[in-house]
């Protein structure tokens, strides 16, 4: 994982202000999950990413690829999704997806929580579907997505 570098501090106790300007760049995935993205919206997202100097790039799966291709020799991250964007998948689709997905470059997995289980009470099942990608993450960071508004 890459050192992120700060312009300043931030100290938002208390309402204080931010005194000193902070590069957030480094802290941006510069995303596009739409259905109907081309491989030219990828193209332009992986150039934006290397302009601004962001963190990343969020790609579905099948992009993850052409989005390696294009960031290759740079310090983007290639991010891309595991069960997206509901969570129902079977545990064992998702940890095919993650292993497959990092087979071919990415470099962090995003993976949808399978919000029906958890809202459930069905915390072993959730807590095995995140186990199940992780395994076969190739080390990877794996993140969780959580849908807070449900």
């Amino acid at each position: 994982m890459k050192q992120l570098k700060f312009a300043g501090q931030i100290n938002l106790a208390a309402g204080r202000a931010v005194k000193q300007p902070i590069d957030v760049a480094p802290f941006i995935e510069h995303t596009n999950l739409k259905p109907e993205a081309t491989q030219q919206d990828i193209a332009r997202l992986c150039e934006e990413a290397q302009r601004f100097h962001f963190y990343g790039v969020c790609v579905n799966p099948c992009f993850v690829e052409l989005a390696t291709r294009k960031l290759k020799n740079t310090e983007v991250a290639v991010v891309s999704v595991v069960g997206f964007p509901l969570g129902a998948n079977l545990s064992a689709t998702k940890a095919e997806e993650a292993k497959r997905i990092s087979q071919l470059g990415a470099t962090e997995i995003d993976m949808v929580l399978p919000i029906g289980a958890i809202r459930s009470g069905g915390h072993q099942y959730v807590y095995e579907d995140i186990r199940s990608v992780t395994e076969v993450s190739n080390k990877d960071p794996v993140k969780v997505i959580i849908e807070t508004c449900l």
